[in-house]
């Protein structure tokens, strides 16, 4: 396993999670998924008995982050592979993101996040699995990657906010079930 600094002033990172914008999180990992060529999107909602949000899933088929990948993608703020190009390698997509913040955005939707990812790498199919924590928000801990023959894709899990315990799944409910803007920005 690999601990990684993100090098950004903590007040930094909370204000590009935008911690008071569960939905725009939503929003931002499924265009992340389809910037990846996903074409499927998942996302689920766990709810308490009180209907409040106590995680969230979003599990995709896309390329996945390849190992190699891994650190440049959760070391920095910024310089996201999608500002060299503006469209997908194989389907050909405009592509959304292209700042390099939209990952930090899983913070609006729990104190934990994690995402887990199969790739085609240098080293063939491999699944890496990334974590971090709201009490630590610039450190990620990158597993050492995994030989699989799991499909390719990415799962995104963030759970443990009583942000989220306080989250209406009726207020998400509608929000998720409209397609993002289907206009980069």
């Amino acid at each position: 396993m690999r601990r990684v600094h993100l090098e950004a002033a903590e007040d930094h990172v909370e204000r590009l999670a935008q911690v008071n914008n569960p939905i725009g999180a939503v929003k931002e990992l499924i265009w992340n998924a389809l910037d990846a060529e996903a074409t499927h999107v998942e996302v689920t909602l766990t709810c308490n008995d009180f209907g409040g949000v106590e995680s969230v899933t979003i599990v995709d088929n896309g390329s996945g982050i390849t190992p190699e990948a891994c650190v440049a993608a959760f070391e920095r703020i910024g310089g996201s592979w999608k500002k060299r190009t503006r469209r997908t390698p194989n389907l050909n997509r405009l592509l959304h993101g292209h700042t390099g913040q939209g990952r930090l955005r899983g913070y609006a939707l729990g104190a934990h996040i994690r995402w887990t990812t199969v790739a085609d790498g240098i080293d063939g199919r491999q699944r890496s699995i990334i974590r971090a924590s709201a009490t630590t928000r610039n450190d990620f801990e990158i597993s050492t990657p995994q030989p699989t023959t799991e499909e390719p894709g990415t799962t995104f899990e963030a759970w443990g906010s009583s942000r989220n315990a306080s989250t209406s799944s009726r207020a998400l409910r509608p929000s998720l079930n409209s397609p993002p803007s289907l206009r980069p920005t």
